[in-house]
């Protein structure tokens, strides 16, 4: 079990609701070192698969639909700062 500050970052309805979204903000996560990640509360892992369905996404099999919540766990900061300063995720 992964412990530690978190943040989360939500993804309305109004904005881009492709996977390429996700992956910029979960790839943002990592990069800044989080411990953990989840998408609507399912953890998400290098072999997780972020798959786009008209406007829902499914994870491990499961479709959501927006607003999309991603929180990490880690240094506030740095997600923070990660989050802030990625091209990828400013696109959104």
């Amino acid at each position: 079990m992964s412990t530690g500050s978190s943040v989360a970052w939500r993804i309305s309805v109004g904005t881009v609701t492709c996977s390429f979204d996700k992956f910029a903000v979960v790839n943002a996560m990592w990069k800044a070192g989080a411990s953990a990640v989840t998408i609507q509360g399912q953890r998400v892992v290098s072999t997780t698969g972020i798959k786009c369905v008209g406007n829902t996404v499914v994870l491990h099999g499961v479709p959501y639909a927006p607003p999309y919540e991603i929180t990490a766990i880690g240094d506030l900061d740095a997600l923070q700062e990660s989050l802030d300063s990625s091209e990828y995720v400013d696109g959104y």
